[in-house]
């Protein structure tokens, strides 16, 4: 089945509250091509889970790239320290200390710039877990006999899975319904150029426009708009080429129809079935669970 050899196969994963996630890809003739996309539900510890996964689907022994949940850190927004580079974390986390949900000893970050020319050359965004979460993780992965190659975040890989989408030169938002609830990501290009938790929103389903109600789907409708408005006046950024709906356990078709019809941008949903061409037809609940895996496996070094 895998043609090429286990130092050239990408393994994402993900965990959630109670499933993990895997996809698998490998070098194809026109790129990576995902050989499998699988997730798995359990109340039993993760690395048991992880373990059971690997064995049932007989997963390659490739490079891993772990993708922390949108639960599993935060993501803040700070004007950028004035001292070197060499210090740049340790000033960060001083100044995020009212903010942190760990001590300042157990606080990691990542440093995140804004691209150039979008108003914010000032200010950073700072990406904050705990070591033991981290080190929680990583230990399932290793003990599992896998080799990890990288950690990130859902926030900046889901970017990957839509470089092959029209118009993502100009720009694609990507509205994600997650535990936490929901959030706006802009891409584009290879860049994240900005993130939103929307206010109010707890997920799609609450805000289908059934029987109706529209009240949620108008507070959903506001937060979009705003989003964008900041977008185009306070980053001064060209009109993006469409709205994205990740997927979500239920059809929200209607959904997406509903913002179509009241927002100037088209919106649509995403479906990573033909997006990424994959093996095996995921019904939306799977993609749901997938797709932050599958981000992980098309992970690149990128220039963000």
């Amino acid at each position: 089945m895998y043609k090429n050899n286990h130092k050239s196969i990408n393994l994402g994963i993900s965990f959630d509250m109670d499933s993990i996630s895997i996809c698998v890809t490998e070098p194809g003739p026109d790129g990576l091509v995902v050989t499998q996309c699988i997730s798995i539900q359990g109340s039993q510890p993760k690395a048991e889970l992880l373990k059971k996964l690997i064995e049932e689907h007989n997963i390659p022994k490739g490079k891993v790239t772990l993708v922390l949940a949108v639960g599993e850190h935060k993501i803040h927004k700070l004007v950028r320290p004035s001292v070197e580079d060499a210090e740049i974390n340790q000033s960060v986390i001083w100044l995020l200390k009212d903010r942190l949900d760990c001590s300042t000893e157990q606080a990691v970050v990542e440093i995140i710039d804004y691209p150039e020319g979008c108003q914010l050359d000032d200010q950073i965004m700072v990406v904050q877990s705990s070591r033991d979460k981290i080190k929680n993780l990583v230990g399932i992965v290793i003990d599992a006999g896998l080799e990890l190659k990288a950690i990130d975040i859902t926030e900046l890989l889901l970017g990957n899975v839509l470089q092959s989408y029209p118009g993502i030169e100009q720009g694609i938002a990507l509205v994600l319904d997650h535990e936490e609830g929901a959030t706006l990501l802009i891409y584009r290009g290879e860049y994240l150029y900005l993130l939103r938790q929307l206010t109010g929103i707890t997920n799609f389903i609450s805000c289908l426009p059934v029987d109706g109600n529209v009240v949620m789907a108008d507070m959903l409708l506001l937060e979009i708009q705003r989003t964008l408005d900041y977008y185009d006046a306070q980053m001064r950024q060209p009109p993006l080429a469409g709205i994205l709906l990740a997927p979500s356990s239920a059809d929200i078709s209607l959904l997406a129809d509903y913002l179509d019809n009241n927002l100037s941008t088209k919106v649509e949903c995403l479906d990573i079935n033909g997006l990424l061409n994959l093996p095996i037809p995921l019904s939306p609940a799977n993609q749901q669970a997938c797709l932050p895996a599958c981000a992980a496996a098309f992970r690149y070094e990128s220039r963000q």
